[in-house]
């Protein structure tokens, strides 16, 4: 992790640590390596505190935003991807998921005729990776895609579409309504 100005007082035991234990510290001034050991599987969350470090003229540094890293039995499965508390990180993982270019959609539906169809698996992996991105920036564990849940939501969007407003709780009534579709908008 980064501090925009150099930091001292700084300790291991100052670390929060959701789900796991700080054993070491390393650094000093701006730059520093925690070590932290996950308790369970499950996600690890690791904040610095309010207060923790104190700059040359004894102000505090602020709370840090959380850094969230995803453990299984056989160590750590999936880390954020990039630290949060360095900006020049997180800069660079904005221009690469930004950056990127998109895959084609690859509808295979058809409103006019009540076809739901589906989205292309590369289109589906790309928003499941951009949701990711988002999640991670707020100290969240990533997530995966549920198939039937898309099935559904393709579904409801279909109903949706074809009648030109959008409820949780469609009428049996609305054209290319389906119980998929009630169920994906629900």
């Amino acid at each position: 992790m980064r501090f925009p100005v150099a930091v001292s007082g700084l300790e291991v035991d100052d670390f929060d640590v959701v789900n796991g234990d700080a054993t070491a510290l390393e650094g000093s001034g701006v730059s520093y390596r925690v070590t932290v050991v996950a308790t369970s599987p499950g996600t690890a969350v690791i904040r610095v505190p309010e207060r923790a470090a104190h700059d040359r003229l004894g102000y505090g540094n602020e709370q840090s935003q959380a850094l969230a890293v995803t453990v299984t039995d056989g160590g750590w499965a999936v880390t954020v991807g990039f630290d949060t508390w360095d900006r020049d990180a997180v800069l660079a993982a904005y221009r690469a998921e930004f950056g990127r270019e998109e895959p084609d959609w690859g509808y295979t539906g058809n409103v006019a005729d009540c076809v739901a169809g589906t989205t292309s698996q590369a289109f589906r992996d790309s928003v499941i990776q951009r949701v990711n991105w988002y999640r991670r920036m707020a100290g969240l564990g990533t997530i995966t895609e549920n198939i039937e849940h898309s099935r559904t939501a393709q579904h409801a969007a279909l109903m949706m579409a074809a009648n030109g407003r959008l409820s949780h709780s469609p009428a049996s009534d609305w054209k290319c309504y389906s119980a998929a579709g009630a169920t994906g908008a629900g």
